[in-house]
């Protein structure tokens, strides 16, 4: 199965969900949604993403975290890490983890490298071997197929 282009993400978007959702919305929306889609798409698509505007920032902690999964889905992907991503204001002082159920102390086991960095921590199965996805598949490659089908 080829990637498909089924929705197309927009940073500027999520800047906007970091000031009006609740904190389970915005992260399902920044962390899940964003990286599926990413992986979900051709790399022209994927350059697309990328070549946007930087997004705004809103002065909240989900602008480290958004940074950090550009970041992260770029060294997956094999793209260049877009400048924004590197601005001081997207960093944290402190490791923060949204969601009090992903903050354990395990976390600088299971954290990708980007996530640490910017101090943003997500729940680990969202980036694990499976990138969300309940089959295993290898980031770069067409989508998941389920081995048992």
């Amino acid at each position: 199965m080829n990637r498909t282009n089924w929705k197309t993400i927009e940073l500027a978007d999520c800047v906007e969900y970091m000031t009006r959702l609740n904190a389970s919305e915005v992260y399902r929306a920044i962390v899940r949604d964003v990286s599926r889609l990413f992986f979900g798409s051709t790399r022209t698509w994927q350059r697309r993403i990328l070549a946007q505007p930087r997004p705004e920032l809103s002065k909240t902690n989900w602008d480290a975290m958004l940074a950090a999964v550009i970041e992260h889905l770029c060294i997956v992907e094999e793209h260049g890490i877009p400048e924004w991503t590197q601005e001081d204001e997207r960093f944290l002082p402190d490791h923060w983890a949204p969601l009090a159920e992903f903050a354990y102390l395990e976390e600088d086991t299971w954290c990708p490298a980007a996530f640490l960095r910017h101090g943003a921590i997500p729940d680990p199965k969202d980036f694990d071997s499976r990138c969300g996805y309940r089959v295993g598949w290898e980031p770069g490659t067409s989508q998941p197929s389920d081995e048992s089908s």
